[in-house]
């Protein structure tokens, strides 16, 4: 249904009486008393703002709950090796979050990056991947921890293409530079 204001303030419809299956004479009663249109387009707008409120307090709830995704909490420890050759010279971080500290240097910086990326940040290589065959070096690492109160455990690795970009997308706020 149509429904506008009309000179008086008063709502009326714009649709033909044939539309709206009402004869002729009721339509021109109705132009001219307004009541018949008023209550149904009032009516009509009513559950319009009652639909739009719900909509818009839905779209609030999801917000909300999209900025409070990080309900648990943030603690990882990173273990680095140079070389996976040789596994006694390694080197250990911690993070955590809420509020950001632990050994790993601008812990507030990578905070920051997991609360944007999430567990997503630690996925690894699909199986069935088509990596280039490129060789990135022998550093190894083991992340191993909670991200969000959900446990993550991740070895990373610089063998081929996809590990090497796996690599450089938690590098350098997570992980060393290769060198």
């Amino acid at each position: 249904m149509d429904c506008t204001d009309n000179a008086e303030g008063v709502l009326s419809s714009t649709q033909s009486p044939v539309a709206r299956n009402q004869p002729e004479k009721d339509h021109v009663l109705a132009k001219e008393s307004g009541a018949g249109c008023t209550l149904r387009c009032g009516v009509y707008f009513s559950l319009m703002r009652a639909a739009l409120a719900l909509a818009a307090a839905l779209a609030g709830l999801t917000l909300l709950s999209a900025a409070g995704a990080s309900v648990g909490p943030t603690r990882l420890t990173i273990t680095f090796w140079l070389d996976e050759a040789v596994p006694e010279d390694s080197q250990t971080w911690t993070l955590r979050c809420s509020p950001p500290g632990g050994t790993l240097p601008k812990p507030a910086r990578a905070c920051r990056r997991l609360a944007r990326l999430g567990r997503a940040a630690f996925a690894p290589v699909p199986a069935h991947a088509a990596c280039t065959d490129i060789y990135g070096g022998p550093q190894l690492a083991l992340v191993r921890g909670l991200v969000d109160g959900r446990r993550v455990w991740a070895l990373l690795r610089r063998r081929n293409g996809c590990e090497i970009a796996r690599w450089d997308r938690l590098s350098p706020w997570l992980l060393p530079r290769a060198t």
